[in-house]
């Protein structure tokens, strides 16, 4: 008996700004057996042609401080700059899944036929949110 794989496309949500909802974190190993923290949030007001929901996902090393990648994307969850003591002392990822935040997707390209999707990620309290 033959088992036969096939490659899945992926289909990939269109450039704009979006409301978006933490929905997962998780610590993974990326492929040199180093700990990363996995985001996964979920684009609201939009669907697949599926019906299915729109997931996006980032891989971050676990470590913050003002300036790095990890700190601007829990900057924009919480929707205010880390304060002191939380980089001093850690703030707890996990008590942030449900948080909602604006996720702006740059663009949507494919590399060697691999699509992946660049992303910027705004505070915002909702009430200055731009119109969708």
């Amino acid at each position: 008996m033959a088992i036969v794989v096939t490659q899945k496309r992926s289909e990939l949500p269109k450039a704009g700004s979006y409301v978006a909802e933490l929905t997962r974190v998780d610590i993974v190993e990326d492929d040199i057996s180093t700990e990363k923290v996995l985001f996964q949030f979920q684009l609201m007001d939009i669907v697949q042609n599926n019906g299915a929901p729109f997931f996006v996902y980032r891989v971050y090393s676990p470590f913050i401080s003002p300036d790095s990648c990890l700190g601007e994307v829990l900057e924009a969850i919480l929707g205010r700059e880390l304060s002191l003591a939380e980089l001093k002392n850690g703030i707890d990822i996990e008590s942030l899944v449900g948080q909602k935040l604006v996720i702006e997707v740059l663009d949507v390209r494919s590399q060697t036929d691999v699509p992946f999707v660049r992303l910027n990620f705004h505070r915002s309290d909702f009430e200055d949110a731009p119109p969708f």
